[in-house]
């Protein structure tokens, strides 16, 4: 029964934080940048869901973590004092839900594997895991680069100043690489619980 039902579950506590931190956020603006992304991601899953292609529970749990992060973190605006307190002492250098959402993202590498070897385009569930892992890094470097076009454009931050920024190249390697390694550690879960398949 839990089983069965586990996809709506997780859809219906998204739904419930979703629509809590939509109610005054610290900045409306930070919470759509944040949420649209994770929407359409969202919005895309429940399309498959309705076409009836489905995938296991395990990878609607690891799916619903970007988008539980991306609301929550667009909420707080990036600003809460709790969250300045806790990078102080990780000293990650950026906003935890920051961090959290770039290593999430990679977890959709577990689903992806999934969906291509549903597709029977690819029988081997290591070179569905390589391939994959490549893609969700490429689309990672891909946004990093998006987001430093739109600074620059928006003037939020000077070309000039821009490798002493958020988006210097030292930030912009740590975040592909932190979606990178989700990717990695989202394939690895995949390869061993599926271990004993073809």
């Amino acid at each position: 029964m839990i089983k069965k039902y586990w996809p709506h579950f997780l859809f219906i506590v998204y739904l419930i934080e979703f629509i809590y931190c939509a109610i005054y956020p610290i900045s409306l603006d930070v919470w759509l940048d944040k949420n649209l992304i994770a929407g359409i991601i969202v919005l895309f899953f429940v399309i498959l869901y309705v076409f009836k292609i489905r995938f296991s529970n395990i990878s609607y749990t690891l799916a619903i973590l970007f988008p539980i992060v991306s609301t929550l973190g667009g909420y707080l605006g990036f600003g809460d004092n709790s969250i300045n307190v806790f990078n102080n002492i990780v000293s990650i250098g950026s906003d935890v839900f920051e961090k959290l959402g770039h290593f999430f993202f990679g977890f959709y590498a577990y689903p992806s594997i999934e969906l291509l070897l549903k597709t029977n385009k690819i029988n081997s569930k290591w070179l569905a895991s390589f391939i994959v892992i490549g893609i969700i890094g490429f689309i990672t470097m891909d946004y990093e680069m998006i987001e430093i076009f739109d600074a620059i454009k928006t003037g939020a931050v000077d070309v000039t100043t821009i490798t002493t920024s958020k988006f210097g190249i030292l930030y912009i390697q740590k975040d592909i690489f932190t979606g990178t390694i989700g990717a990695i550690v989202s394939s690895v879960i995949y390869l061993f619980i599926n271990r004993k398949k073809n």
